[in-house]
């Protein structure tokens, strides 16, 4: 998964996911996934309070009772095991919750078996003993199931496990305890369901050694051998072997006579040794070819390879055996035979080379794929979010080191290639994607789309990933048509493929589908922005998701100055103060993005010089909510909408005018507005926007101030006031089509592996677009 941002020319696309799950195998599969923290991650807790998601130890212990209504009393264990996907939809249902903040940067790579990269999937991970003996010689036809007593053999590892367990058809839920009768000197076991008996037992095993003997053994043990000829045939005694210490003698062997003949006695057929060195070929290659070859010494015929027919003839039955001698096969060589040659290098030479050459060869002797043999993985990073989106110097450059590592090597492996496939152009989109490099990703992704077209389903595509694609690309609009000619914007492409993934099978990937409706339903202003969106408990959501939509339900309100009145745009406020403080405007955000004390705004003072406060009224029917838009309808200045545009906007967010204090009507001013335990401030800039900041969950949206539609393409740049008192530039981008930007997320982690949004005190943003003036925001940073 990815998270690319918007670019300089281009509009962003509310921070949708480029979703690569099966760079190389079908999209259809779940697969399971390596992680390896990238940089250090803060140690994650199963705590319920540590989710982020209640404000106090109350709280928590309110949620474990509505967690299930059926029961009379629910413990902080039982809560833990709901699993954080309710804890995070009760989180929607509560007055505030936390900023879930942006994990680290992780590393991504395909397996096969659990847990296991292509490089760990070898011949070694499940190896032959007696249990897979035991399997091979079940038929199957034999009542009941399969089971062998040998199974306790094949546990070296969870894979080998796995596949133990499935063939031994045990019970995989909760087992019923059997009944036990000890009687009689007999144990009665009985079970209602499959189950394997252990026993063990002790006996006693006496052992009578000679003393002799044990030097004999060790006689043998050491002893040499030696060749000599006899001058005839017949019968010749043979000195024994004596074993004597400091002249004395301790043991010797039997006296032996050796019978010399010129008549050589038949071969014993049964001995391997004595077929390999008297028999003839034929012999041999009997012996191989009915035999077990678990104890077989094939480097007794090594000698016989020089001849190139058994050379041929018996790497023909060791092949067909699943088996493979160095020696026989390096004779391949020897007599010039292509197909011993490439499998000698196949399954020997080039494996213990992994130099740049080895990325891919393509020879008549030697095909290497090194994606293949696990020296080149394709590897996802997410999520890694970009701060600059304007690059400080020329070139680009990946700050994340394993990302750049990756890119380097992938850049190797695809430039040994004679022409790139279709995983290839993927793999370059994505990484393009994630250095925000979007006209190149774009052209790479067309490439992909007619070489997906011109293969006419003779080879398996990555079509779920390139319709995403096409629909993400889609999103990413020039800045000239988002903000002088939107309406030529209809997402044709997106649409469709919404609707037609929209019952896809693989949740992850219909999530992904639903995010864009989602958008685009905002887009066209037919959702509330403030509306509440159910989590299927069995989505999974990403921080960033979990933050919109908790964000939808937060308290929130903006205001600005218009002539004489203080118009307010507010969600789910009922009361506000204002404070009126007398300014100093001198200082700009690009000298100074900080002035004045801590939490107080862009002005300096010591107490307001004036102050009231004013209740808010509420729309009590839906009548009463259309008389107002009504009302306001005549008037296009009034109207605000915080997310989207069209009929279903003034409804988004409700807008309240306070008269100005006469006396401040003429002056430069800063106004602090209070409520709901929120505080804005703002000074009285001369601009046409309105900035809608969902403080807790660092997302802010920008609109007209006339009309109320969102801002596209408006440049925002944040400054952040470190603990340390130090002040650093954090990130800047683009608004999305929707007018909505994150301004916290940030991948950079501090030198202990930590989140630099930790150390953050309070945020400076200037919010800039082309023609409507500037706007400067002070926040503090989301509560994580």
């Amino acid at each position: 998964d990815f998270q690319p941002q918007a670019t300089a020319s281009y509009v962003g696309s509310a921070g949708f996911d480029v979703a690569t799950s099966a760079l190389v195998n079908n999209a259809d599969r779940d697969r399971d996934r390596i992680r390896s923290q990238v940089m250090k991650n803060n140690e994650e807790c199963d705590q319920d309070i540590e989710f982020g998601l209640f404000d106090c130890y109350d709280d928590a212990e309110d949620a474990e009772m509505e967690v299930e209504e059926s029961k009379p009393a629910t413990n902080a264990e039982e809560v833990k095991h709901t699993g954080l996907l309710k804890l995070r939809q009760l989180a929607l249902s509560r007055r505030q919750a936390l900023y879930q903040n942006q994990r680290p940067t992780e590393e991504l790579a395909e397996t096969h078996y659990w847990g296991l990269s292509v490089r760990a999937t070898t011949p070694k991970l499940v190896t032959v003993n007696a249990f897979w003996a035991d399997y091979a010689k079940w038929t199957g036809k034999e009542a009941g199931s399969f089971l062998s007593e040998n199974f306790i053999y094949a546990t070296k590892n969870f894979t080998e496990i796995m596949f133990v367990l499935a063939l031994l058809e045990l019970p995989l839920n909760e087992p019923v305890e059997p009944e036990i009768v000890a009687k009689d000197a007999r144990v009665s076991f009985r079970s209602t369901t499959p189950a394997v008996i252990f026993h063990k037992e002790l006996k006693v095993l006496m052992i009578h050694l000679l003393f002799t003997e044990i030097f004999i053994s060790l006689a043998r043990l050491l002893s040499d051998e030696y060749f000599f000829y006899f001058p005839k045939t017949g019968s010749f005694p043979h000195l024994p072997v004596y074993v004597s210490k400091s002249g004395e003698l301790l043991a010797h062997s039997p006296t032996t006579t050796v019978i010399v003949t010129d008549k050589p006695r038949p071969i014993d057929r049964t001995s391997w040794t004595t077929i390999a060195i008297h028999g003839s070929s034929e012999d041999v290659l009997g012996f191989l070819e009915a035999e077990n070859l678990n104890k077989v010494q094939l480097d007794k015929i090594t000698w016989r390879a020089k001849g190139r027919d058994f050379c041929v003839a018996v790497t023909d039955i060791l092949r067909k055996r699943n088996e493979f001698d160095d020696d026989l096969w390096a004779y391949g060589f020897f007599h010039e035979l292509p197909k011993l040659m490439r499998e000698y290098l196949e399954q020997k030479w080039w494996s213990q080379f992994s130099g740049d050459v080895f990325y891919f060869l393509r020879s008549p002797l030697l095909n290497v794929r090194a994606d293949e043999t696990g020296n080149f993985l394709h590897l996802d990073y997410y999520p890694l979010v970009n701060a600059r989106v304007h690059h400080v110097r020329r070139g680009n450059r990946i700050l994340n080191n394993s990302f750049l590592d990756q890119y380097h090597h992938f850049l190797k492996f695809i430039s040994r290639k004679p022409q790139l496939e279709s995983a290839d152009l993927l793999s370059i989109v994505i990484y393009l994607l994630l250095q925000d490099r979007l006209e190149e990703a774009q052209t790479f992704h067309e490439l992909l789309r007619q070489r997906v077209e011109s293969a006419n389903g003779t080879i398996l595509q990555p079509q779920l990933q390139l319709d995403y694609l096409a629909a993400f690309f889609e999103f990413y609009v020039s800045k000239d048509v988002a903000m002088e000619h939107p309406e030529t914007i209809d997402f044709a492409i997106t649409r469709e493929l919404t609707r037609h993934y929209r019952d896809y099978p693989v949740l992850r990937w219909r999530g992904y589908f639903d995010e864009m409706a989602r958008f685009l339903e905002e887009v066209d202003g037919h959702r509330n922005a403030s509306a509440e969106l159910a989590i299927d408990e069995r989505e999974e959501l990403r921080a960033d998701q979990l933050n919109e939509r908790l964000a939808r339900q937060q308290p929130s309100f903006d205001f600005e100055v218009k002539d004489d009145m203080i118009v307010v745009s507010y969600l789910n406020v009922d009361e506000l103060t204002i404070n009126y403080y007398v300014m100093n405007v001198e200082m700009t955000f690009s000298t100074s993005p900080f002035v004045g004390h801590e939490g107080t705004g862009n002005h300096t003072f010591i107490a307001p010089n004036y102050c009231e406060t004013h209740k808010i009224p509420a729309p009590q029917t839906p009548d009463d909510v259309a008389a107002a838009a009504a009302r306001e309808s005549g008037n296009d200045e009034d109207e605000f909408a915080m997310v989207g545009g069209g009929a279903a906007a003034p409804r988004s967010t409700r807008t309240f005018r306070i008269p100005l204090a006469p006396r401040f009507r003429h002056a430069n001013i800063m106004l602090e507005m209070v409520g709901a335990g929120i505080t804005r401030s703002l000074a009285h800039y001369a601009h046409a926007l309105t900035v809608q900041i969902a403080e807790t969950y660092g997302y802010l949206r920008v609109s007209h101030r006339r009309d109320g539609n969102p801002v596209p393409a408006a440049y925002v740049k944040v400054y952040a006031k470190m603990t340390s008192g130090k002040v650093r530039f954090w990130r800047d981008g683009y608004t999305a089509l929707n007018g909505s930007f994150e301004y916290a997320s940030l991948s950079e982690k501090d030198s202990d592996g930590k989140s630099m949004l930790g150390k953050v005190r309070r945020f400076a943003i200037l919010v800039q677009g082309d023609d409507f003036g500037a706007v400067v925001k002070e926040v503090g940073p989301p509560k994580a």
